[in-house]
């Protein structure tokens, strides 16, 4: 790459008409990594171009305008964008682009036809362009392009004015054509997530939205990739036709398991090969060489007609690995049953997973991929939300997450899933799906509040199953992950599974469930899951905190994580040299006393600390030591007075100190010390009054017997030091 001022000098060269700038991903020294875009605007209206224009400027005051035969600025932008298009001219091309990454615009120079660019506000050189999210940037160019009258729909995304696949079309592509097509999709996405960079893949699913393409288009069943393909260049309509839904959600969902986005990636090319995909022009020779093969001697069958996969085929196909929501924890796709007895704390564990995914953060010790959330917060209200996010996030949430984190409340509704598999929340979820295509989590708190009509035909376990089935469908065509939350039975059960209330129809519907359920100072979280192995993990709540966390984050060694609360206790034990109890430790960690108590009990049977008596831990491996000796180390460490007659006087007037008493102190100031290390200093005195060493009372402890000075360490010499023998000055 050549210096930039290289690059503008070579402006003065004949036959340079201009400088352009290539946008996309860079690495800037401040922001990091950030994508590039350049807003064009191409309308030619004057009117509208100034309208639409000061109010883009309004928005975002520090952009700086390059004006050719129109105005343009560069933004860098947070998030991913949906779309490049932003209405139309009268002659029916794009009026506001959005120039997306690999694209190319003058900036310096002069053009062919419409003379000189100029920067009115300064030039790129000179001026930091500002830093906008996606959202706030894909909102303000459609309202901008709205108050200025400019059409935001093109006149080829006119359904009526499409060239539809005729019936005939339709009739001559087979259901077993078009079990092949799908297979044909789902190999060569499969194919092609296993192809390094730079191998031609971006070609391969080109031709692939192109073959497809137009089916997809008329099957109404993949919004996201239709969605993703509008957002395109060149965008051919396709009348819907109606018995293709299973097929376009069968390719969508291919699409969205596909890496990227639509500023670039594997995503990107697929969906601008459906969006430029015509009709019959592609599927048509395909379909005649599929007849001609089946006439063929030998055909292989394919679709319905073919036989059954054998274990060694299973076994050779290259499917994608199993991608993980948050760790270990949820897979992406599929539903999800979580359930537990009211007022347990469910509500505090699905917004503490809610607030992981949006941020991109750790849940329960696992990494979340960042997205979207939707969640349906049924039983709560705004402020008590509110409460809770302000109590989690003190110092705000992190990462953006606060555009990435939507509620909906039972005002907003009424919210209700059929047995037949429809209802008010399905369509509402689906049209959050279109709308938002970056949700990956949806939270449904609570199930009972959305029970919608029922077949009275149907029993129990009929409607709880045909309620969380169509939920779990919802999950599979739009590749995301529901939470459902819950409520167990009353009383005590054997087995998880059968605690959950009313039938088994809601767990067997569902990929997998989570029961919550009280034990003493600890909840207990249990899985039951289809596709990822189970877990069983014990949550305590921290020191002055709602929220449940694991007793105990392993590190990946197998060790006690660094910061965790055994790793705290077991600090503890070794600093202290003694026995202590786990109120001692609670006093010396600022951790709650029944965290620690279910702490000690469970790294005592593993081994990592030692059970000295009832009661009574150590660190392993340490000769065990009195605990009382360690209260005597914090008493040593005090002021202490020593006895002397004037010392008797002042403190007891003519009874005198105890017998063999050697040292003093105030009650109130060994009780102190005492709790600097020790929990209940008073009981603590008590005890060594017991073992006869003190003596005492409100005002004053006497310190009885010789144990009580100040240990005296004397410093040995190094070995390789020689004493110094002092000279006189007259001495040689």
């Amino acid at each position: 790459m050549q210096p930039l001022s290289e690059r503008l000098l070579q402006l003065m060269a004949p036959g340079c008409s201009g400088l352009g700038l290539q946008f996309g991903l860079i690495f800037h020294p401040t922001l990091g990594p950030v994508t590039v875009r350049g807003i064009d605007c191409d309308e030619v209206d004057p009117t509208k171009r100034d309208i639409w224009g000061g109010f883009v400027n309004r928005s975002f005051p520090t952009l700086k305008w390059r004006w050719g035969s129109g105005p343009a600025a560069i933004v860098f932008v947070r998030g991913e964008l949906r779309r490049e298009k932003y209405g139309t001219t009268e002659g029916g091309k794009a009026a506001i682009q959005l120039l997306s990454p690999g694209k190319m615009s003058v900036w310096w120079g002069a053009h062919y036809q419409r003379g000189e660019y100029w920067h009115p506000g300064g030039d790129l050189l000179e001026h930091m362009p500002p830093v906008v999210d996606a959202a706030d940037l894909d909102r303000v160019l459609l309202q901008a392009c709205q108050a200025a009258g400019i059409p935001t729909e093109t006149a080829a995304h006119d359904v009526s004015k499409a060239t539809p696949l005729s019936p005939d079309d339709i009739a001559r592509l087979s259901p077993g054509y078009l079990d092949q097509l799908a297979y044909e999709a789902r190999l060569t996405v499969t194919e092609v997530s296993g192809m390094p960079d730079g191998t031609g893949q971006g070609e391969v699913l080109h031709q692939l939205g192109l073959k497809v393409g137009a089916l997809v288009k008329a099957s109404g069943g993949a919004p996201q990739l239709d969605l993703a393909a509008r957002s395109q260049a060149d965008y051919v309509e396709i009348a819907p036709y109606p018995g293709l839904e299973g097929f376009g959600a069968l390719c969508e969902a291919a699409y969205l398991s596909l890496p990227g986005g639509l500023n670039a990636g594997r995503q990107r090319n697929f969906a601008r090969g459906v969006a430029m995909s015509k009709g019959l022009q592609q599927v048509g020779a395909a379909r005649r060489e599929d007849v001609a093969q089946q006439l063929r001697i030998g055909a292989t069958p394919q679709g319905r007609n073919a036989p059954g996969q054998t274990a060694d085929a299973l076994a050779a196909e290259n499917l994608p690995s199993l991608r993980y929501l948050i760790g270990r924890y949820l897979a992406m796709g599929g539903c999800i049953v979580l359930a537990g007895k009211p007022k347990i704390g469910k509500g505090w564990i699905i917004l503490d997973m809610a607030l992981a995914v949006a941020e991109g953060s750790e849940f329960w010790g696992e990494q979340a991929e960042q997205g979207e959330v939707l969640c349906y917060m049924l039983e709560d209200n705004k402020r008590r939300l509110k409460d809770r996010l302000k109590i989690m996030r003190p110092d705000g949430l992190q990462n953006g997450a606060g555009q990435r984190l939507r509620f909906r409340y039972s005002a907003d509704g009424p919210f209700a899933i059929n047995s037949d598999g429809s209802g008010s929340l399905l369509e509402d979820i689906k049209k959050h799906l279109i709308d938002f295509p970056n949700i990956k989590l949806l939270i449904i708190d609570v199930l009972q509040r959305v029970r919608g009509l029922i077949d009275k035909s149907d029993n129990a376990y009929q409607i709880d199953y045909k309620i969380i089935a169509a939920v779990q469908k919802l999950c599979s065509d739009y590749n995301v992950t529901a939470i459902v939350v819950h409520h167990t039975k009353k009383g005590k059960v054997d087995e998880a599974i059968d605690s959950i209330n009313g039938s088994f129809g809601v767990i067997g519907a569902a990929d997998g469930g989570l029961v919550i359920a009280k034990d003493e100072a600890v909840v207990r979280v249990e899985s039951m899951m289809r596709d990822i192995p189970d877990f069983d993990l014990q949550l305590i709540k921290e020191e002055d905190s709602p929220v449940w966390k694991p007793i105990e984050l392993q590190s990946k060694g197998g060790g006690m994580a660094s910061g965790s609360q055994p790793y705290a206790i077991a600090s503890t034990l070794l600093a202290a040299g003694c026995e202590l109890t786990p109120s001692d430790i609670a006093h010396r960690t600022k951790l709650n006393e029944n965290s620690v108590k279910v702490h000690v009990r469970r790294m005592a049977d593993d081994g990592r600390i030692t059970q000295v008596a009832r009661g009574l831990y150590m660190a392993p491996g340490v000769t065990r030591r009195d605990r009382l000796e360690g209260v005597k180390d914090a008493l040593r460490g005090a002021n202490l007075l020593p006895v002397t007659a004037d010392l008797e006087a002042k403190l007891t007037g003519t009874k005198g100190a105890p017998e063999h008493a050697r040292f003093a102190l105030p009650t109130r100031e060994a009780i102190a010390v005492i709790e600097e290390r020790f929990a209940n200093g008073k009981h603590a005195l008590e005890q060594l009054r017991h073992r006869g060493v003190v003596v005492f009372n409100t005002d004053t402890t006497w310190l009885l017997g010789d144990d009580w000075g100040p240990r005296t360490q004397v410093m040995q010499p190094l070995p390789w030091e020689v004493p110094l023998q002092p000279k006189a000055p007259w001495e040689k």
